[in-house]
């Protein structure tokens, strides 16, 4: 249904699939048929002077600000999950077998964390690509761009860093 609507109002991605399409079959290892194989050509992954509906990348932009800001307290919520884990282990959790559940639980809160890093960096950018056209302004000082030493709590201090001294994340 997607490439259909494609074609009515982006014409040109047309032929990028073709191309895609042409590239997969010369290569057999690539060949699926999931719709997750599937590129979607958004109004983003175009180059800037290739002829798209305005209305698609201002639907577009809208839903990747939402997405960017989903993404960006699914991160808050994994650095607190993350930190009261640590704390509760620290005071409470003792002997081999409760340390290591409560490590699978910080493994996990991590791994949330990293997922959704990912997926607010991919909304970033995103953000960036269609941003200039629609003279979008004051939205990057609101989504800046998630570096490591963000992703920490707020009582984590880097190296060199005292207590009077520290820098804390913009998140």
């Amino acid at each position: 249904m997607w490439l259909q609507a494609q074609l009515l109002y982006m014409p040109l991605v047309a032929a990028l699939h073709r191309m895609c399409n042409s590239s997969d079959k010369a290569n057999l290892n690539t060949i699926s048929n999931l719709p997750e194989s599937i590129k979607l050509w958004l109004p983003s992954e175009l180059k800037p002077d290739t002829p798209c509906n305005e209305r698609l990348k201002l639907i577009e932009w809208e839903l990747q600000y939402m997405q960017a800001n989903d993404a960006l307290n699914e991160v808050r919520r994994s650095i607190q999950l993350h930190a009261h884990i640590s704390i509760f282990k620290s005071v409470n959790v003792r002997g081999q077998h409760a340390n290591t559940c409560t490590r699978s639980a910080l493994d996990y809160a991590e791994k949330k964390k990293c997922k959704s890093k990912a997926k607010y960096t991919i909304a970033r950018q995103a953000l960036v690509v269609l941003g200039p056209a629609f003279s979008k302004v004051g939205w990057e000082e609101l989504l800046c761009p998630l570096c490591n030493s963000d992703m920490g709590h707020m009582t984590d201090m880097l190296d060199g860093q005292t207590e009077e001294r520290r820098d804390l994340p913009w998140i």
